[in-house]
């Protein structure tokens, strides 16, 4: 499905204080908006959004496919409005980059890194850990940035030898079109 010899698959795990971003290439890191030691700690709204995006946005390079984590419509914390906002404004500057996107549920990235969909957020960081030993990963938002990452890059190269739990995680994202990726 891709043209590349190595897939180029981001994840991205968003957050409106801490938005995991990552490469298949291997590599992970945080986007951190506000919180204790947060240098943008004090920025609220629209102006928060507009940071995550513009810093997502710089990272798209060139990318074969982006897969986001889908919304998580059982979160109790921070706010609703504002979660929805982000994650359609980083879909949209992901799409304006004409990069394709595929979005994976929480279950479908619990269960694609550590067999099963209500993994803890430890059982999917060990996960990751083990699959990406030269990877430094700080933050359950970065482990959950490379699975995404991990599950996109195996979704472009067709891989076989999936575990059935994995097989059943795939199916449950949505993937984009092939007339998408040709372009």
């Amino acid at each position: 499905m891709t043209t590349s010899l190595r897939p180029r698959a981001l994840g991205l795990d968003l957050s409106l204080t801490s938005t995991g971003v990552a490469s298949s290439l291997g590599w992970c890191a945080r986007i951190r908006s506000a919180g204790p030691g947060s240098p943008n700690r004090h920025m609220k709204g629209l102006e928060r959004l507009r940071y995550i995006v513009a810093k997502v946005r710089s990272l798209l390079g060139e990318y074969d496919l982006v897969v986001i984590e889908g919304p998580s419509y059982g979160s109790r914390h921070g706010s609703a409005h504002e979660r929805g906002g982000l994650w359609w404004m980083v879909r949209d500057a992901v799409e304006a980059a004409r990069i394709p996107v595929a979005v994976a549920p929480p279950s479908s990235v619990k269960l694609w890194a550590a067999g099963h969909g209500h993994a803890t957020k430890q059982q999917v960081i060990d996960a990751m850990c083990d699959r990406y030993p030269n990877a430094v990963i700080r933050s359950s938002d970065e482990a959950d940035a490379l699975a995404l990452a991990h599950l996109g890059a195996a979704w472009l190269v067709e891989e076989v030898g999936h575990t059935d739990a994995q097989r059943r995680a795939m199916s449950g994202v949505d993937w984009p079109h092939a007339h998408v990726l040709a372009h």
